[in-house]
């Protein structure tokens, strides 16, 4: 039925043949264990007058078993440990347990590689393009079959290929396996690995069962949870639960929460739950049978105990009589049609072990339209080029990263930290802006290191201290602490002289100054005015300014005086000068 090789360099050697001569090679034993998802194990026990005695080395040595009614490949994979032992009569053997080609993707590590597809095929053939580019011929997985429909967006941290892939399956669903067709390993990512059922009849073909109850994982009040601890109150009469009545009659009050994180929206998450109510208020069954294999006797191979194959199992003593789902098959090849099978009557989500099924709290995380949650980052976004990645989580706020540049980072101070951008109707307090264009903002205390009020020729410029007033294009005027000489002054100061006030109140007219309205110097009353004359202002009081080469000279009288110019500053008392 099953012939075994193992092959070194492509050197192929039989150790177990299916020939009757009793010079040709066989193995006594040839346990296999297969699960969904799961490396799968061969071992055997080779004598030394076998062929393939010294011909085993760990992970290099290829083993394959052959179904040889059809050709076809039961297992496939290297040799993974070896032990060699001799008994109390001199007897020489090796104990060798090998492992399936799948872990194969156990041999590489992903970087921090990122995948955004809204195609699972695509994704399959990256990841595995990355695996092969570092592994031997013999060590490479294509694309096989694949059912699987969904996006993807998920980065990876550093761990095997394995790893990684089985972490995306756990959220998208289907199981995983690794098949050899003509010396070319596939890897299929199915929804179910078989649509044919087969018949397990207590009397026919049932030799024993197990029947193992877990009520330890049921609820009988559901209380689901959307993103952001979302509950059904708001749409469930104010209840944030949903009640099993004919469970609570058996078990009692018993709480449960289930996650359903990508779900924002209070009816849907609801909805969702009534759906999955029966998966959480029932007891989880793990049967265990060990079975005739009738496939073997009456050669039709669709009727074969297969990983994944639907079991019609038929206990009327123990009240068992539904469909179940083969998860892990465990068989001697050399006797293959005397399995013992593990089934089980609910959806796998793990697959590592069989207790795995068995989880308390539901994690329904998924990836829809490249929107992917998760525990370590919350919320990540990512475009369907991957170039631009969106997160946004609890602790550190939002960014968008395009093409590994941060763009916007938003703290959860509400600090906001933008390279460059357009922004219109802004209202917001504390406001630092560096450069950019601002429309239509309302802002309170707000803080600008430079400003301008126009994209035109015609604007205003903002300072620290002063503003500049520009006409196309030029500097026509400057207002506010302005540098005379040195000294910052308050000012007011135009591209053709001083400018001080507004219309109607002083006017700097050719030669004559005019002032209108109650002006007053040092609290007096001005009432004839001031009259410039040259270089002459005469004030009212007996004082009188003078402009004179480059310098401003303020005088008491013609013998008392202060002088200030560039680089200067000194005052005259009865004619005699000296510096300030």
């Amino acid at each position: 039925m099953y012939e075994v090789s193992i092959f070194n360099n492509n050197i192929e050697t039989v150790i177990q043949s299916l020939s009757t001569d009793k010079e040709a090679p066989h193995i006594d034993k040839l346990p296999l264990k297969e699960g969904l998802s799961m490396v799968d194990s061969l071992s055997f026990v080779l004598y030394a007058n076998n062929p393939g005695y010294n011909s085993l080395f760990e992970l290099t040595t290829k083993v394959k078993v052959t179904d040889t009614r059809d050709n076809t490949t039961r297992f496939t994979g290297r040799v993974l440990d070896v032990n060699e032992h001799m008994d109390s009569n001199g007897l020489f053997y090796k104990e060798v347990l090998c492992e399936s080609a799948l872990s194969y993707l156990n041999d590489t590590k992903q970087r921090a590689n990122a995948f955004a597809t809204t195609d699972a095929t695509i994704f399959l053939m990256q990841i595995l393009a990355i695996h092969n580019s570092k592994v031997d011929a013999s060590k490479q997985i294509q694309v096989g079959n694949v059912d699987i429909v969904g996006s993807v967006a998920y980065s990876c941290n550093f761990k095997s290929t394995l790893a990684e892939l089985i972490a995306v399956k756990d959220k998208m669903g289907g199981e995983i396996r690794v098949r050899e067709v003509n010396d070319i390993l596939y890897l299929d990512w199915l929804q179910s690995f078989s649509i044919n059922t087969v018949e397990i009849t207590l009397g026919e073909n049932m030799k024993d069962m197990i029947k193992g109850k877990d009520v330890t994982s049921l609820g009988t009040r559901i209380i689901p949870l959307g993103a952001n601890n979302l509950t059904i109150a708001s749409v469930n009469g104010g209840k944030d639960y949903i009640e099993d009545i004919a469970a609570s009659s058996t078990y009692g009050v018993i709480e449960k929460t289930v996650e359903y994180k990508d779900i924002i929206d209070a009816t849907e998450l609801y909805n969702t739950c009534m759906a999955d109510l029966s998966n959480y208020t029932q007891p989880l069954f793990l049967l265990e049978s060990n079975a005739l294999d009738l496939s073997f006797l009456t050669g039709n191979k669709p009727e074969q105990f297969m990983l994944g194959i639907n079991i019609h199992l038929n206990n009327p003593v123990m009240g068992v009589d539904s469909i179940y789902k083969a998860v892990q098959i465990e068989l001697d090849l050399l006797q293959a049609y005397d399995p013992k099978l593990t089934i089980a009557n609910f959806p796998l989500k793990l697959s590592s072990t069989i207790n795995d099924l068995r989880a308390s709290s539901m994690q329904n995380n998924g990836v829809y339209n490249n929107v992917q949650v998760g525990d370590a980052f919350g919320i990540r976004a990512v475009r369907s080029d991957g170039k631009v990645v969106t997160t946004l989580n609890a602790t550190e706020g939002i960014s968008i990263e395009n093409e590994n540049q941060k763009v916007l980072y938003v703290d959860v101070n509400g600090n906001i930290i933008a390279n460059s951008g357009t922004y219109n109707d802004i209202t917001a307090n504390n406001v630092t802006a560096v450069n950019g264009t601002y429309t239509n903002i309302k802002a309170v205390n707000m803080v600008a290191n430079e400003m301008k009020t126009s994209a035109t020729l015609d604007y205003i410029k903002l300072h620290a201290l002063w503003m500049d007033f520009f006409s196309n294009g030029s500097l026509e005027m400057q207002m506010g602490i302005l540098d005379f000489f040195g000294a910052g002054i308050p000012a007011i100061y135009a591209a053709h002289g001083l400018a001080l006030g507004s219309a109607g109140s002083i006017t700097l007219e050719g030669s004559t100054v005019n002032l209108k309205g109650n002006v007053q110097v040092n609290g007096a009353a001005l009432t004839s005015g001031l009259q410039m004359q040259g270089n002459y202002l005469f004030l009212t009081n007996g004082c009188y300014l003078e402009c004179l080469a480059g310098r401003l000279i303020l005088h008491a009288n013609s013998t008392n005086y202060v002088s200030i110019g560039a680089g200067l500053m000194q005052v005259t008392e009865n004619g005699v000068s000296r510096p300030i």
